[in-house]
């Protein structure tokens, strides 16, 4: 289904290099249903739950003896939290609104049911529409804090600004996630959008985006100092899009509809 977010911008502006925009999603009804729904597959990776399911029984159906696997499919899958839970609705608006293509879902990289990875949290494409792509890097922050703007947001060492100046700054970072991009992306049409990206990052080109999630109000202070902050980081020619997208259910609220299948 689509993302619950209204077409029209709460508010769009730009500084300089750097373009903000707010979404708000008004219809709660629709907003719990994409939650139960696309935004729960994508939290809980539920392709990769099934497909687990499916191998065991596959064993089952070849007379193998699976009593000792029966607990793994049976055990409940313990509620995400609510940051994993932005990260998802962040990543399916990424998708639908501006056509990202995200090679990876974060969970299959990780090693405990509730760790927390390391790295930029965006990692995907940018195409262009014409066969062609940018390297799609970002950050996302989940808040519910009443402040504008939240902490995770000017956060010295954690924030997003802080997050995405390093990611500017930072070639090794960069590079890093193109090894990490270059092992996920070998099948469909992932290896010629690398290659296209490639090419594009050649000329000092790439895709810079940050995403706030809020269950708040819309307010410009919310990402007005990122702006002004990262439009004196970035290189002449360079863009970057900050958007803040804002639920109509409390945060608190999200995991009771977003649940393992």
């Amino acid at each position: 289904m689509e993302t619950p977010f209204a077409a029209a911008k709460s508010y769009e502006w730009k500084h300089g290099q750097v373009t903000c925009e707010a979404y708000s999603a008004t219809d709660q009804v629709a907003c719990e249903e994409w939650l139960k729904h696309d935004v729960a597959k994508r939290v809980y990776d539920q392709p990769m739950i099934d497909g687990l399911k499916d191998d065991m029984l596959a064993l089952k159906s070849e007379n193998f003896d699976i009593s000792n696997l029966v607990e793994y499919i049976a055990l409940p899958t313990p509620d995400a939290h609510y940051w994993d839970i932005g990260e998802s609705v962040a990543d399916l608006f990424l998708i639908e609104r501006i056509g990202a293509r995200l090679p990876a879902n974060r969970r299959r990289d990780l090693r405990t049911p509730k760790g927390s990875l390391p790295g930029a949290d965006v990692a995907g494409y940018l195409p262009d529409g014409a066969e062609g792509a940018m390297f799609l890097f970002g950050e996302i922050k989940t808040s519910t804090d009443a402040a504008n703007p939240p902490s995770v947001m000017a956060s010295s060492g954690s924030g997003m600004v802080a997050q995405l100046t390093r990611l500017v700054t930072s070639t090794d970072i960069r590079r890093q996630l193109l090894y990490y991009l270059r092992n996920r992306s070998t099948k469909g049409d992932l290896p010629s959008l690398f290659k296209s990206a490639l090419a594009s990052l050649a000329k000092e080109k790439y895709a810079l985006v940050g995403v706030l999630v809020r269950d708040t109000t819309p307010d410009s202070k919310d990402v007005e100092a990122a702006a002004k902050h990262l439009d004196g980081v970035i290189s002449q020619g360079q863009t970057c899009t900050l958007y803040a997208l804002h639920t109509c259910i409390p945060m608190s609220g999200w995991a009771q509809h977003c649940k393992a299948a």
